[in-house]
Order: C-alpha cells, then sequence, then structure tokens
C-alpha cells in the first residue's frame, strides 16, 4: 500500500520505487517538548524512524498543530510513528506522533 483515502475510502498500492511514497512534510501532533525556549519556526534535524540520518528540517507551529518540512522528501512517512526533533547540538528538543 502507498497511500489511503479516508474521503474517498480508497488503498492506493504500487511498488517500492513510486514517487507517491515520498513526502516532505508532515503533521505531528501531542508535541512535547524538552526544551522551554523553542521560537518558530525552528530549524532543526529530525528522525522519523529509528538509526535513520538526521534529515534537515524547518518545524512550524499552527493553532492545532505543528509542520515539519524536510529539506529533502522522504519515504514512507508512517501515521501513529513518533518525528524526533534534535538541536543544532544534536540535543532532543521535542517530539510527537505523526499524523
Amino acid at each position: 500500500m502507498v497511500k489511503k483515502d479516508i474521503v474517498k475510502n480508497e488503498l492506493i498500492v504500487g511498488t517500492g520505487s513510486d514517487e507517491e511514497l515520498f513526502e516532505k512534510s508532515l503533521k505531528i501532533y501531542e508535541m512535547n517538548f524538552l526544551s522551554k525556549n523553542i521560537d518558530f519556526p525552528f530549524t532543526g534535524k529530525a528522525k522519523i524512524r529509528y538509526r535513520q540520518a538526521d534529515q534537515d528540517v524547518i518545524v512550524h507551529k499552527t493553532d492545532e498543530w505543528y509542520r515539519v518540512d524536510f529539506e529533502a522528501p522522504q519515504r514512507a512517512i508512517a501515521s501513529g510513528q513518533i518525528c524526533a526533533i534534535y538541536d543544532e547540538n544534536d540535543i532532543l528538543v521535542m517530539s510527537g506522533v505523526i499524523v
């Protein structure tokens, strides 16, 4: 499965190399902060899976959720997983559940 379209009640299938598997941003809810001094937009690094190489990101805050914009498209962003966000010193500053 490549994507789910809940509104249309559709599952989109494809191969592992499909471009539809790649996205440049994600939304986070249930954000947890480990630092009180975070200004938005926040520029840092993020990981969306265990042992993934650090990815350059900019985190934006809205009234309802947070949006993480990646410099490079990410493959197979999975809702329900955790996105961990680090500062320039590789210190974890926030994390949350991917929508």
